[in-house]
């Protein structure tokens, strides 16, 4: 297995570990750490390695830690507000009007105006600065 896909299981068994301490499953978190020193062992032994692994590491599931966070809070967020669209009545489905406020927004961009960044918007940062702070270069 190569470096980069070396890295990237470590990622998401972080981030599986987080998930699961979110949600108050820590039980379920602690049976994952034999995979994780597993994982962790494979990059601490990969010839491909540049060193200084702790650092890397540490940063790695303080960003998935941050990661979970976010998303947790987003969907506190975002979970009552797709119940009210859901339950107020209108005869357009959820995706119309999701698709509707979408192109409302692309055209305010095209206007000139300045919309609020969208969902995938931040995805394409997170996914742009994972790849800048682990030395992938961006698209």
């Amino acid at each position: 297995m190569d470096d980069a896909s070396l890295w990237s299981e470590v990622r998401v068994l972080y981030r599986r570990v987080c998930l699961l301490r979110n949600l108050g499953h820590g039980a379920e978190a602690a049976q994952i750490e034999p995979a994780v020193s597993k994982a962790v062992d494979a990059i601490r032994g990969s010839p491909e390695g540049s060193g200084n692994y702790d650092a890397k590491l540490r940063a790695l599931f303080a960003l998935e830690e941050d990661r979970v966070a976010s998303a947790s809070v987003l969907a506190e967020i975002l979970l009552p507000m797709l119940r009210e669209m859901a339950d107020d009545g209108t005869r357009r489905p959820v995706c119309a009007r999701l698709v509707h406020s979408a192109r409302a927004a692309d055209t305010g961009r095209r206007r000139g105006s300045v919309a609020a960044p969208s969902i995938a918007d931040f995805i394409d940062q997170m996914i742009q600065q994972e790849r800048i702070s682990f030395g992938a270069a961006p698209p």
